[in-house]
Parts: structure tokens; C-alpha cells; sequence
């Protein structure tokens, strides 16, 4: 064979071995020792999230909420508005009740009792004739002597067919009527004191309007009775 044929055969196998050493004992691909030994702690490496921009550039994360410093989130709820109405015309017991279930039922509601005595009165009248025949012959009588202002009680009770002439705050008032009367000529003409013991009762209820409402209707003394404004004063009060 001649030498020039050995050499390149020579050549060949050494480059042959010269790769497959490489292949096999070389570095991996992809991995970089080197760098990763000439890294400065790597484990220390963390990530530089970006500055918050300056106000007006960038629109902020309206879902972001910083929380408070005991660590709960609190909402802020607007208290509604309180709507005050009176009710009139109440007996004590059925105002009794409003307000008990008012209490158990309505707690953001407010209930004042606001209690007034009827004042005494003074009637001045003639008595209960026998029939409404004899008390129209009664009224007949007052207008011949000058007594125009009179009517004939006509409801059932110890009252009727009487014929009433006035009724008066005080007892000088009716007494000073009663003696103009006598000097027309009337002289069956009598005084009577009506002192009125019971009570008349108004609730003066603040709450939401929606519950005020509710209130209204589905309370029945509430359902029947006189609605007005109230007297914000007494609120508090009971």
C-alpha cells in the first residue's frame, strides 16, 4: 500500500475519534457550567417589579384595596334617611300594642307616646222631654222667647230627645249663659259637667320610609287612624 494511502487513513481515524470524544465526553448542549459557576449567589436573585407610575399616566387597578390595619376589610353603609309621621286618635290599649309590636318587629324604628287629657266641659241643656214630638215642642218654645241655637239629641242613651243649648269650657261661662237664658224666660234649662276621662293618645313613629309604610298598613290601629306631621320635640322622650 503505498504511504500516501496510510496517511490519509492516518488522518481520518484520529479526526474519527477526535468527534465521537467529543460527543460523548464533552459538555452537555444547552447547559452553560462555566456562567453558572461565575454567577454571584444565585439563590439571592429576585425579581424588580416595576415602579407605580406617576398619578395621571396610567390608570390604577380599581380592584386593588389596601387594607386597613387591624386586617379586616369594613364596608361603609349609608344609614337611611328617617321619615317621621303622627298618629292620632288611639285608645291607650291599641297604642300599647303599636308600640310593643313596633319594638319586636320594626327595631330601627322610634315610637313616642305622647298621652292628653280631654278637658272638662259644661253642657248647658234642657233635660230629656218624653217624646221627639215634646222635644220639637221644646225648641218651638226656646225661638218664641229668642233662643235660635239649640238641636234635639236624638242618639240612644239617658240623652235622648234632650235639647242641648251650649257646651262650655269653663263652669263661669256656662254659668253666665244660663243666667241670659233665665232672663229670656227659660227656666228649665240645666247645667251638666261632662268630664271626660279618657284619654286621647298620639304615636309619633320615625323610621325608614319603607318601614313606616309597612307599619301603616299592616298594624291595623295604625290603618285606622288620623295621620299628621310630627312634633319632632316629643321623639325620645317615651
Amino acid at each position: 500500500m503505498p504511504i500516501t494511502r496510510l496517511i490519509f487513513f492516518a488522518l481520518l481515524l484520529a479526526n474519527v475519534a477526535f468527534f465521537a470524544w467529543r460527543e460523548n465526553a464533552g459538555p452537555a448542549p444547552g447547559h452553560e457550567p462555566q456562567r453558572l459557576q461565575q454567577q454571584i449567589d444565585p439563590d439571592k436573585v429576585q425579581l424588580l417589579l416595576p415602579q407605580k407610575s406617576v398619578a395621571g399616566n396610567a390608570p390604577q387597578d380599581k380592584a386593588a384595596v389596601a387594607p386597613p390595619e387591624n386586617g379586616k376589610m369594613e364596608a361603609s353603609v349609608e344609614a337611611p334617611a328617617l321619615l317621621c309621621k303622627a298618629f292620632s286618635g288611639l285608645s291607650g290599649d291599641a297604642a300599647k300594642a303599636v308600640q310593643s309590636s313596633v319594638a319586636s318587629n320594626a327595631p330601627n324604628a322610634q315610637v313616642a307616646v305622647i298621652t292628653n287629657k280631654e278637658s272638662t266641659s259644661y253642657w248647658v241643656h234642657i233635660p230629656s222631654q218624653a217624646s221627639k214630638s215634646g222635644a220639637e215642642k221644646k225648641v218651638t218654645e226656646l225661638k218664641e222667647m229668642g233662643v235660635n241655637d239649640s238641636f234635639i239629641i236624638s242618639d240612644d242613651g239617658p240623652n235622648k230627645w234632650a235639647v242641648s243649648l251650649g257646651l262650655f269650657k269653663s263652669r263661669e261661662m256656662a254659668d253666665n249663659y244660663l243666667q241670659k237664658l233665665s232672663k229670656q224666660g227659660v227656666r228649665s234649662a240645666k247645667i251638666e259637667v261632662r268630664d271626660k276621662s279618657a284619654d286621647k293618645v298620639r304615636l309619633e313613629i320615625s323610621a325608614p320610609a319603607e318601614t313606616l309604610g309597612t307599619l301603616a298598613r299592616e298594624l291595623k290601629p295604625l290603618a285606622n287612624a288620623s295621620i299628621g306631621e310630627c312634633r319632632q320635640s316629643e321623639l325620645g322622650k317615651n
